[in-house]
């Protein structure tokens, strides 16, 4: 459950009151993906993922599978909450 901070794209919320990130592909290790499921957020519909921690299996947030059109360049990004993040990954 590691992030690489050069692998943020942006800031926002997961919800109204949880502070998240989106990250690319390349910038997330250590996760499970969950079954596909289909959510209406605010920014549209999305098939999402369930993203929990490879090790503790606590919920960390979500991966955009598909978007709606507006929406494209988020396909294959993740959305995930600040707290239980650690980072900056270092090698």
């Amino acid at each position: 459950r590691r992030v690489h901070g050069d692998h943020m794209r942006w800031s926002g919320m997961m919800g109204h009151e949880e502070p998240a990130k989106n990250y690319s592909r390349e910038g997330v290790i250590n996760v499970r993906l969950g079954e596909k499921y289909d959510k209406l957020l605010t920014s549209g519909g999305y098939v999402l993922r369930a993203v929990s921690c490879a090790r503790c299996n606590t919920y960390l947030g979500w991966k955009y599978i598909t978007a709606h059109a507006a929406n494209k360049d988020r396909e294959g990004t993740f959305m995930l909450m600040d707290a239980p993040l650690e980072g900056p990954y270092s090698d």
